[in-house]
């Protein structure tokens, strides 16, 4: 009975990781950026759904890199009012 909690722990970890080197990932590339700007008329659709993404522990690095991303493009405070 041991063996399920450390399998699942373990499984939490590797997809916790993988999320974090896709945050960097995201960083580090520009492709971000690119999205962005190709999507500038639909900001409030793109923070809803980094907002959406934002709730969950396994989505929160790469959550939180378009957020900031959307926050230097526009104004702090309707990025999290959204």
């Amino acid at each position: 009975m041991m063996e399920e909690p450390r399998k699942n722990l373990t499984n939490d970890l590797g997809i916790i990781t993988l999320s974090i080197v896709i945050a960097i990932i995201l960083a580090k590339t520009g492709i971000l950026q690119n999205i962005l700007a190709a999507s500038i008329e639909s900001r409030i659709v793109g923070n809803l759904v980094a907002g959406a993404f934002f709730a969950s522990i396994f989505t929160v690095a790469p959550a939180t890199v378009v957020l900031a991303e959307i926050a230097q493009a526009n104004s702090i405070f309707w990025t999290a009012f959204l």
